[in-house]
């Protein structure tokens, strides 16, 4: 069955839907329509290419700096040191990188560069601890899984990165780049 344009209409004004508009849908595609209600328009697809890119960036600075470190600084430390340190070095570089993509591309605010990337720090600090305690943990766990061995801080790596965009999203709308009520953001333009 096929939702009226009133039915929306009212929706979108917080009004329910009757019985037979609201069954229309199944119960998870209410919950994602009512989690995009709340993004502006384009925000939502400049956030999923501005972090695809981050995503991206940030992985390979974990990635060459672990490479580095593994060949060349410190080769037959113990792994999980390697990895610890590697996010260690690569976590203030990315943070920034991220930062900015986010500030110009995404949420468009302007000004209070300082106050605003304070907040990021906090924001990505807040993941950033509970990671660097998981990080080990789970090489640690896929270092038994076959064919993973060799690969297993890239993997946790890759693992723990999905769940921080999640995150980060939320964080940098509802903290970093939150707007004042009655201001106007350069994303809502």
């Amino acid at each position: 069955m096929i939702r009226s344009e009133a039915g929306i209409s009212r929706l979108r004004n917080g009004d329910s839907l009757n019985t037979n508009e609201s069954m229309s849908s199944p119960p998870e595609a209410r919950f994602f329509q009512s989690l995009i209600n709340h993004i502006p328009p384009g925000q939502f697809f400049r956030y999923i290419l501005v972090g695809g890119w981050n995503t991206v960036f940030g992985y390979s600075t974990f990635a060459g700096i672990y490479y580095l470190l593994h060949s060349y600084a410190i080769p037959t430390a113990n792994v999980y040191w390697q990895v610890v340190t590697a996010q260690i070095i690569s976590i203030p570089i990315n943070f920034t990188a991220s930062y900015f993509c986010y500030k110009l591309f995404v949420f468009k605010t302007r000004g209070n560069y300082l106050r605003e990337w304070l907040k990021s720090i906090a924001v990505y600090g807040s993941a950033f601890l509970p990671s660097l305690v998981l990080l080990p943990l789970l090489v640690r766990a896929l270092l038994y899984v076959p064919h993973i061995h060799g690969s297993a801080p890239y993997v946790a790596n890759a693992l723990l990165t999905g769940v921080g965009v999640i995150y980060s999203f939320l964080g940098h709308k509802h903290v970093t780049f939150k707007v004042s009520p009655g201001r106007i953001s350069g994303s809502e333009l």
